[in-house]
């Protein structure tokens, strides 16, 4: 997904905002993911999945403004998905973040979900 934002020059004005703190004039974002199910038996399933993320939120910057690395990020998730019964999920998931400035913190995710 592409956007663009229209006099941004002025709102960065307005904001008193310069350099790298500018707001972008276009930024994107973008994901993919792809799971299977290994259990395949009605109710119970058990999912191990990825999911590419890219996101730049100052993918373009009027004058007076300066693209930042930190708001380029790329975000790599490796997790499991199991399913005891259809209303209930357990994930567990690992996530690799890397910023254009070398900088983010992976990290480690577990969640339950319930449908009712």
């Amino acid at each position: 997904t592409r956007a663009w934002l229209s006099n941004v020059a002025e709102l960065n004005t307005a904001l008193a905002k310069t350099g790298t703190a500018a707001v972008g004039s276009r930024l994107w974002g973008a994901y993919f993911q792809l799971g299977y199910d290994l259990a395949s038996r009605g109710w119970l399933a058990f999912t191990p999945y990825i999911r590419l993320e890219g996101v730049d939120t100052q993918d373009a910057v009027p004058a007076g403004g300066a693209r930042a690395g930190s708001n380029r990020l790329n975000v790599r998730t490796v997790g499991l998905q199991y399913k005891p019964i259809d209303e209930i999920v357990l994930k567990a998931d690992y996530q690799n973040y890397r910023r254009s400035d070398n900088s983010g913190v992976d990290q480690v995710n577990f969640a339950l979900g319930y449908a009712f």
